[in-house]
């Protein structure tokens, strides 16, 4: 298992590389169900990034507003719930704050229109899982649940809002 440490020095020194992601991204979108779409791919894309691709099971999207889902796009930020690999369990609130802290001010500074629209400082909400059972990974599998696999993507799936 690797150490806390560690995890953090590289989620850090790989966080240049998702600033000029989202710079590279286009994030104009009005449509805010569409717009969240879009940061939520180009987060999860960060995410296996900073994780590696061999601690990151799968990513998916779901809508919530305090804690609860959402049908109807209520929710401001952009809420992730990301299976990680096993070897990482015991680490899970550690990694949370570490992504959340490196990625929330690039969020910040390239969506700040967003930001003040939103009324939340932080963007972002990583939750992370290493079982579907517990927590916020029963979202995963209920059947009441929007959450939308977004990692991995085979080549012909597509979101919802990308045909639009």
């Amino acid at each position: 298992m690797e150490s806390m440490s560690t995890i953090t020095g590289t989620i850090t020194m790989r966080a240049v590389n998702c600033r000029e992601r989202f710079q590279r991204a286009d994030l104009n979108d009005r449509w805010i169900p569409r717009l969240k779409s879009k940061i939520a791919d180009v987060v999860a894309e960060c995410i296996v990034e900073l994780l590696g691709e061999e601690n990151v099971d799968e990513i998916y999207y779901v809508d919530l507003a305090g804690g609860e889902v959402v049908h109807s796009f209520e929710g401001r930020d952009v809420d992730l719930i990301v299976k990680i690999s096993r070897n990482l369990a015991g680490l899970e609130n550690d990694i949370k704050q570490a992504l959340e802290k490196s990625l929330n001010p690039i969020l910040k500074d390239v969506l700040a229109w967003y930001v003040s629209l939103s009324g939340k400082e932080d963007l972002l909400e990583v939750h992370l899982v290493t079982d579907y059972s517990l927590g916020y990974g029963v979202l995963v599998r209920s059947k009441f649940s929007p959450a939308i696999k977004i990692w991995p993507k085979r080549r012909d799936e597509r979101l919802f809002f990308d045909l639009l």
